[in-house]
């Protein structure tokens, strides 16, 4: 976000003189709802599975693309979220997650999707749990976790060696 820029309601980007109403990715809300529908879609697959609803091979393909579809946004390949510049593009996002995580030398948009995808098996594991009939505060606590550490992780701050991305 630029010197003449703020956040408003909802993470909408507001410049002098116009408005940038998408959703702005430097928002923790934003960034919270995003991935919390990557993990919510993962649970609902589980428990479709449990229920015969949908296949092994559906299930995987359905958490790949969303995997996939959030790494975009993240990197700022989608036109409906607005990015932080120097931020959501290769070398920003990706590297921190490389290196917070311990990521090879992979793909920007491979390092994302592989920490989404981490996301997606502890929301199988969280569903997993609540089939079984374990108390729901425990299910939910576990992916909460996950999900909180990932947006700290991909809200704009400090890239390796310190430099600040925002």
């Amino acid at each position: 976000m630029s010197a003449k820029q703020r956040t408003g309601p909802g993470g909408t980007v507001i410049g002098l003189g116009r408005s940038d109403i998408r959703p702005h990715l430097g928002d923790i809300g934003v960034l919270h709802d995003l991935v919390t529908a990557v993990a919510d879609s993962a649970i609902g697959g589980m428990m479709a599975l449990s229920r015969d609803e949908v296949s092994q091979d559906d299930l995987r393909r359905r958490d790949a693309l969303g995997a996939r579809r959030l790494a975009r946004i993240l990197l700022g390949r989608e036109p409906g979220f607005a990015p932080v510049p120097g931020w959501n593009q290769p070398g920003g996002i990706d590297a921190a997650v490389a290196a917070r995580l311990r990521l090879g030398d992979h793909d920007a948009e491979e390092r994302l999707v592989t920490a989404l995808r981490g996301l997606q098996l502890d929301a199988k594991l969280a569903a997993y749990m609540a089939i079984k009939g374990a108390d729901e505060a425990e299910w939910r606590g576990l992916i909460q976790d996950t999900i909180t550490s990932l947006v700290e992780i991909f809200l704009p701050g400090e890239a390796p060696g310190g430099a600040r991305r925002a």
